[in-house]
């Protein structure tokens, strides 16, 4: 990490987010008290921060039961000092979200054990099947995408209808056994059934 120190705290982030954006965060966490910060997640495994606040980021331990732990990052905190947050879990991946501005925000899927795939970016996430790692996102206007976290495939699928501006998602999404289902907010006796290709369960 060439001499770059993280160090592991917390930061009462609901005041920091009401505080200057432009202000520095190691400013404004100087004047807070620190703890030790680690997340224990409904399945048992861990998730714990180093924060590096000079340079406005932060790494991320991730470790399943019993399993080593892995790193990831440095990543850079949000407006307002914040880091990522747990959204989901499966038994492979964590995945934290984050905001980053007007009709911005991401998840951050994390491996939970060193072998295997990679750590993953996916911009707008929507829903998560957490027996199949499927990530739903609307990362482009009027697509819907489908990311398989565990073997890196994705299907996309334009949507029926158009959303009226570009700046909104306008439907409701989920999963149905080997199907995705989403409804128009606008029409909610409109709901729309797409087969997942068998290619997206394919390693």
């Amino acid at each position: 990490m060439s001499g770059t120190i993280f160090v592991r705290c917390s930061i009462l982030f609901a005041s920091v987010l009401a505080a200057d954006a432009s202000a520095r965060c190691i400013d404004v966490v100087n004047a807070r008290t620190e703890l030790p910060y680690e997340v224990t997640t409904p399945n048992g495994s861990s998730v714990s921060y180093f924060y590096n606040l000079a340079n406005e980021q932060y790494l991320v331990l991730t470790a399943g039961n019993g399993a080593r732990a892995v790193s990831h990052g440095p990543f850079v905190l949000t407006r307002g000092c914040a880091p990522a947050s747990l959204q989901w879990e499966s038994g492979e991946f964590v995945v934290l979200q984050a905001g980053c501005g007007t009709f911005c925000w991401y998840a951050l899927a994390l491996p939970l054990r060193g072998k295997g795939p990679s750590q993953q970016t996916i911009q707008r996430p929507l829903a998560f099947d957490a027996d199949r790692n499927l990530v739903v996102s609307y990362s482009q206007q009027n697509t819907i995408t489908i990311s398989n976290l565990a073997s890196g495939k994705q299907q996309h699928t334009s949507t029926a209808r158009q959303c009226r501006s570009a700046s909104e998602v306008c439907f409701s999404v989920g999963f149905n056994r080997g199907e995705l289902t989403y409804t128009w907010k606008y029409a909610p006796h409109e709901t729309y059934r797409v087969r997942l290709d068998e290619e997206l369960f394919v390693q």
